[in-house]
């Protein structure tokens, strides 16, 4: 359940077996750069995932704002994600 000034954010994120994905947030409105600050999600078992299907697939990650994910809604109204790939 989310707060009325709360909303669902849903990335979707193109996977390969075997490589582990790290999901990241920012509301920094300035221009995306090196200098940009990144945030990890509050819970790593909602932001970071091993994919262990065996075949290509598509993992989609829901941000309800709460406190699993990010845990409030974007400082100026928006936010952004990155997805790290590692194998």
């Amino acid at each position: 359940m989310t707060s009325a000034t709360q909303t669902i954010h849903q990335v979707t994120v193109f996977t390969e077996s075997n490589r582990k994905y790290t999901i990241c947030f920012s509301d920094h409105d300035q221009k995306l750069s090196n200098g940009v600050p990144w945030s990890a999600f509050a819970n790593t078992n909602f932001g970071v995932w091993i994919e262990t299907s065996p075949v290509s697939t598509n993992h989609v990650f829901t941000d309800e704002e709460g406190p699993n994910t990010t845990a409030s809604t974007p400082v100026n109204g928006m936010r952004f994600y990155k997805v790290k790939v590692s194998s």
